[in-house]
């Protein structure tokens, strides 16, 4: 037969030893599960990280050059509608009235463009302050500054 193990009292230690290392297990278990839930907790919007209005110029400056816009049943990427506009002056209004019609739909009217010696779209309650700016430079040298406000 199986032979038992008793310490110095008489007591049998496997139904102890069984107890305790049950224990251990149960309690690591709980520690997992509780670890787990807090890292799948849904997370409220007061806790979610702020997109700062320096960190939307960017992505917006390089989305707006990559519309493509229809400019005389011709479809171009702004970016070449801006390059035709510094070569051909009649393109100016297309381009500050494409430009105004992208940036008025995400922005409103909280945010200046200036596209150097080309295009200035202001807003009259903007000026002078804004809260972030960025500007990004084309090929050709061409300068696109875009202000944000709040």
């Amino acid at each position: 037969m199986m032979k038992m193990f008793k310490d110095k009292k008489g007591v049998l230690l496997g139904p102890t030893l069984t107890l305790a290392v049950a224990t251990v297990i149960i309690i690591v278990l709980l520690i997992i599960f509780f670890i787990f839930v807090q890292f799948m907790k849904p997370v409220s919007p007061g806790e979610l990280p702020k997109v700062t209005l320096k960190s939307q110029i960017l992505p917006s400056l390089e989305a707006y050059l990559n519309t493509p816009v229809k400019v005389q049943n011709q479809e171009i990427k702004m970016s070449d509608l801006i390059r035709l506009s510094k070569i051909d002056s009649s393109y100016k209004n297309v381009l500050e009235s494409k430009t105004k019609g992208i940036f008025d739909k995400v922005y409103g009217n909280k945010y200046r463009l200036e596209i150097k010696n080309l295009v200035y779209i202001p807003y009259a309650e903007f000026l002078p302050t804004y809260d972030s700016a960025e500007s990004i430079t084309i090929p050709e040298k061409i300068d696109i500054t875009l202000y944000l406000k709040k």
